[in-house]
């Protein structure tokens, strides 16, 4: 089992139109998205992310994440707590997820998310 991942990423847009990542935006959640209020991708934008996950144990992990969007008129920084449990036995394929994002810079709201999962 994997211990800890780490990861370093970087987008950036060109300056004609907005991009769309991905069916359900779902294509690219490793590289810039944050976890609860990023606006990805708008027109002449670049952002960066760096991301930390531990495992404590083959169900459990905690991570971390902080993401800079850097655009037309706006910079906004987010600051992610974020842990997931995967159920086993019975309830294997069921996991809740956890992800508390603070915004700062032009980014000033707090949330909460807690996402409730099934895996057929």
């Amino acid at each position: 089992m994997e211990q800890s991942v780490s990861i370093a990423a970087f987008t950036s847009t060109g300056k004609d139109a907005d991009v769309i990542p991905g069916l359900g935006n779902g294509a690219d959640l490793a590289y810039t998205w944050s976890e609860v209020f990023a606006y990805q991708y708008e027109k002449d934008q670049n952002a960066y992310k760096l991301t930390a996950k531990y495992n404590i144990n083959p169900n459990l992990y905690l991570g971390t994440s902080y993401l800079d969007e850097n655009g037309a008129g706006y910079n906004r920084a987010y600051t992610a707590i974020k842990s997931g449990y995967n159920f086993a036995g019975k309830l294997k394929g069921l996991n809740i997820v956890a992800a508390y994002e603070m915004g700062s810079k032009d980014a000033k709201d707090d949330e909460l998310r807690i996402r409730l999962n099934y895996e057929f």
